[in-house]
Protein backbone atom coordinates (compact mmCIF):
# COMPACT_ATOMS: atom_id res chain seq x y z
CA UNK A 1 0.00 0.00 0.00
CA UNK A 2 1.40 3.81 -1.20
CA UNK A 3 1.61 5.74 1.65
CA UNK A 4 3.60 9.82 2.06
CA UNK A 5 6.24 9.72 4.43
CA UNK A 6 6.86 14.21 5.20
CA UNK A 7 10.97 14.57 6.17
CA UNK A 8 10.51 17.89 6.97
CA UNK A 9 14.62 17.93 7.90
CA UNK A 10 14.99 16.92 4.15
CA UNK A 11 11.90 18.90 3.16
CA UNK A 12 10.54 16.25 1.43
CA UNK A 13 7.51 13.81 0.55
CA UNK A 14 8.59 10.86 -0.19
CA UNK A 15 5.67 7.97 -1.27
CA UNK A 16 6.39 4.75 -0.48
CA UNK A 17 4.80 1.10 -0.76
CA UNK A 18 4.57 -0.77 2.46
CA UNK A 19 2.37 -3.31 3.78
CA UNK A 20 0.35 -1.08 6.19
CA UNK A 21 0.58 2.26 8.22
CA UNK A 22 2.29 0.94 11.02
CA UNK A 23 5.43 0.05 8.91
CA UNK A 24 5.25 3.61 7.96
CA UNK A 25 5.01 5.14 10.83
CA UNK A 26 7.87 2.95 11.95
CA UNK A 27 10.00 3.89 9.16
CA UNK A 28 9.95 7.79 10.11
CA UNK A 29 9.87 6.73 13.63
CA UNK A 30 7.01 8.08 15.17
CA UNK A 31 5.82 5.99 18.26
CA UNK A 32 1.94 4.00 17.56
CA UNK A 33 1.17 5.14 21.12
CA UNK A 34 2.06 9.10 20.74
CA UNK A 35 0.23 10.14 17.20
CA UNK A 36 -2.83 11.99 16.45
CA UNK A 37 -4.78 11.16 12.91
CA UNK A 38 -6.27 14.20 11.35
CA UNK A 39 -7.87 15.05 7.99
CA UNK A 40 -6.25 16.63 5.50
CA UNK A 41 -8.81 16.78 3.23
CA UNK A 42 -11.61 14.73 1.91
CA UNK A 43 -9.29 11.77 1.22
CA UNK A 44 -6.04 12.59 3.04
CA UNK A 45 -5.42 12.59 6.52
CA UNK A 46 -1.63 12.44 8.56
CA UNK A 47 -0.07 10.88 11.42
CA UNK A 48 1.87 13.46 13.65
CA UNK A 49 3.41 13.14 16.88
CA UNK A 50 0.46 14.01 19.23
CA UNK A 51 2.76 16.54 21.27
CA UNK A 52 5.09 18.07 18.25
CA UNK A 53 3.98 21.63 18.15
CA UNK A 54 4.31 21.37 22.24
CA UNK A 55 8.50 21.06 21.66
CA UNK A 56 10.87 23.04 21.77
CA UNK A 57 10.88 26.01 18.55
CA UNK A 58 13.63 24.21 17.28
CA UNK A 59 11.73 21.07 15.58
CA UNK A 60 11.40 21.00 11.93
CA UNK A 61 8.02 22.59 10.34
CA UNK A 62 5.70 22.08 7.40
CA UNK A 63 2.40 23.47 6.97
CA UNK A 64 -0.12 21.77 4.53
CA UNK A 65 -3.72 23.31 3.74
CA UNK A 66 -2.69 26.54 5.74
CA UNK A 67 -2.26 24.15 9.08
CA UNK A 68 0.97 24.13 10.89
CA UNK A 69 2.53 20.66 11.76
CA UNK A 70 5.79 19.72 13.21
CA UNK A 71 7.91 16.57 12.84
CA UNK A 72 8.44 14.08 10.50
CA UNK A 73 4.55 12.38 9.63
CA UNK A 74 2.69 10.06 7.27
CA UNK A 75 -0.09 10.35 4.87
CA UNK A 76 -2.75 8.35 4.01
CA UNK A 77 -5.56 8.21 2.06
CA UNK A 78 -9.15 7.08 2.88
CA UNK A 79 -12.27 6.09 1.04
CA UNK A 80 -15.58 7.50 1.74
CA UNK A 81 -15.83 5.24 4.38
CA UNK A 82 -12.70 5.33 6.09
CA UNK A 83 -10.56 2.58 4.94
CA UNK A 84 -6.80 3.09 4.03
CA UNK A 85 -6.44 3.07 0.30
CA UNK A 86 -3.16 3.56 -1.60
CA UNK A 87 -2.04 7.24 -1.45
CA UNK A 88 -2.49 8.77 -5.15
CA UNK A 89 0.54 12.14 -5.42
CA UNK A 90 -1.57 14.32 -3.66
CA UNK A 91 -3.04 18.07 -5.34
CA UNK A 92 -0.66 19.86 -2.91
CA UNK A 93 2.42 20.18 -1.83
CA UNK A 94 3.84 20.34 2.14
CA UNK A 95 5.55 23.97 2.58
CA UNK A 96 8.53 23.46 4.33
CA UNK A 97 9.79 25.93 7.20
CA UNK A 98 13.86 26.67 8.00
CA UNK A 99 13.29 28.62 11.16
CA UNK A 100 10.46 29.83 13.98
CA UNK A 101 10.61 33.18 12.19
CA UNK A 102 10.00 31.69 8.69
CA UNK A 103 6.85 30.07 9.95
CA UNK A 104 5.96 33.58 11.91
CA UNK A 105 6.63 35.20 8.44
CA UNK A 106 3.94 33.04 6.91
CA UNK A 107 1.61 33.52 9.99
CA UNK A 108 1.62 37.03 9.82
CA UNK A 109 0.70 36.34 5.87
CA UNK A 110 -2.06 34.80 6.27
CA UNK A 111 -0.02 31.59 4.63
CA UNK A 112 -0.91 29.37 8.08
CA UNK A 113 -3.28 29.67 10.54
CA UNK A 114 -1.82 30.09 14.40
CA UNK A 115 -2.03 26.63 16.18
CA UNK A 116 -4.07 26.79 19.18
CA UNK A 117 -6.47 25.41 22.03
CA UNK A 118 -9.49 26.81 22.80
CA UNK A 119 -12.55 25.99 24.87
CA UNK A 120 -15.81 28.03 24.13
CA UNK A 121 -14.12 30.64 22.38
CA UNK A 122 -11.09 31.08 25.46
CA UNK A 123 -7.30 30.41 24.25
CA UNK A 124 -6.01 27.77 26.54
CA UNK A 125 -2.86 28.07 24.50
CA UNK A 126 -0.80 29.26 21.57
CA UNK A 127 2.07 28.43 19.71
CA UNK A 128 4.77 28.43 20.30
CA UNK A 129 3.73 29.02 24.33
CA UNK A 130 4.73 26.37 26.45
CA UNK A 131 1.73 24.19 26.72
CA UNK A 132 -0.68 24.80 29.98
CA UNK A 133 0.22 22.12 32.58
CA UNK A 134 -2.89 19.49 31.55
CA UNK A 135 -0.97 19.27 28.01
CA UNK A 136 2.60 18.87 29.29
CA UNK A 137 4.57 16.31 27.50
CA UNK A 138 4.22 12.69 29.09
CA UNK A 139 7.73 10.74 27.83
Amino acid sequence: MRFGLIKPAARCLEIVDVADLDRARDMIGLDRDQCDHAMIDRATAIVVYEYGLFEPAHQDHFAINGRLYAGASVIYAVDERGATIDLEPPAWEPVFFASVAEVERAIAAGMVVRPHIAINDVVLWRWPDKPPARFRLRR
